[in-house]
């Protein structure tokens, strides 16, 4: 087969950076039926739960192409509330729209702790035919849910 097996994201947790890892078999960025659902995931901590930002293959022909999960454990993921995070249409500072060709390996900045952009290289095709490659900066809106009584 010229491209093997599914691809599958699966995780390992160790006390040390160093091991010994022990290995858990249930996949993680899954979605039924699907052979290529994800790839690139970054993954963080913050505010109590572990936090990832993942390029969803399926979906990427639908223009939905960063997706976020959560999870309490690392090992658990569930879709965020905010779901999609980027497809692939950005609209820049001076107004005008980039249909992207590619989103890709997302990174997440933190300042002070606080996730505060998304970092991906990126590229589209000019008026010329021409594919221009580029790094993209995405500011995050943060919103908190506050509770007052």
């Amino acid at each position: 087969m010229p491209q093997g097996g599914p691809v599958v994201h699966l995780a390992a947790i160790s006390d040390s950076p160093t091991g010994p890892f022990k290995k858990f078999s249930k996949l993680v960025f899954h979605f039924e039926g699907e052979r290529f659902p994800a790839e690139d995931p970054y993954i963080w901590y913050q505010d109590g739960k572990f936090r990832a930002i993942v390029k969803r293959m399926e979906t990427a022909k639908n223009g939905c192409f960063l997706m976020q999960f959560e999870s309490d454990n690392g090992l658990d993921w569930k879709k965020s509330e905010h779901f999609i995070v980027s497809g692939l249409n950005v609209t820049f500072e001076d107004g005008s729209i980039v249909k992207l060709s590619h989103l890709e390996r997302p990174q997440v900045y933190l300042h002070n702790g606080e996730a505060g952009y998304i970092l991906c290289a990126a590229d589209s095709i000019d008026s010329n035919n021409v594919r221009q490659s580029f790094n993209l900066q995405i500011p995050l809106i943060i919103e908190k849910n506050v509770s007052t009584f």
